[in-house]
């Protein structure tokens, strides 16, 4: 636990469930699955993609005093979904890449950044 940042971890079924000062508005920011393994992430992400989402990747990012690879999708209701796998501890709150919004278009078509995604 940190000033800014709280976070609880279930074994079963594992769920991470974190709150965090940094949100873009009250309320759900996103909603998080934790997985235990790269090959764990990178099977969600491409069973997303095949199902026709379009996912938004990063690897090594910090965020939320963690190291993570993760895997971004917004479903039909705008909910944004975290996939990430956790290699390792930061000092550090650290901010993920702005994900695109899909929603969103610039004068040629090309998503436009969203604010910062965070857990």
């Amino acid at each position: 636990m940190k000033d800014d940042y709280a976070k609880w971890m279930l074994d079963d079924p594992r769920v991470n469930l974190a709150i965090s000062s940094r949100a873009r508005a009250n309320g759900v920011d996103h909603v998080g699955i934790q997985v235990d393994s790269a090959d764990e992430l990178s099977e969600l992400a491409t069973r997303l993609k095949v199902a026709g989402s379009t996912t938004f990747d990063q690897e090594s990012t910090t965020c939320c005093y963690a190291k993570s690879d993760k895997s971004w999708v917004t479903d039909t209701a705008g909910v944004r979904w975290e996939t990430f796998f956790t290699h390792g501890d930061a000092t550090e709150y650290g901010e993920d890449e702005a994900m695109p919004d899909p929603t969103a278009s610039a004068c040629c078509g090309a998503p436009q950044p969203a604010k910062a995604a965070c857990c």
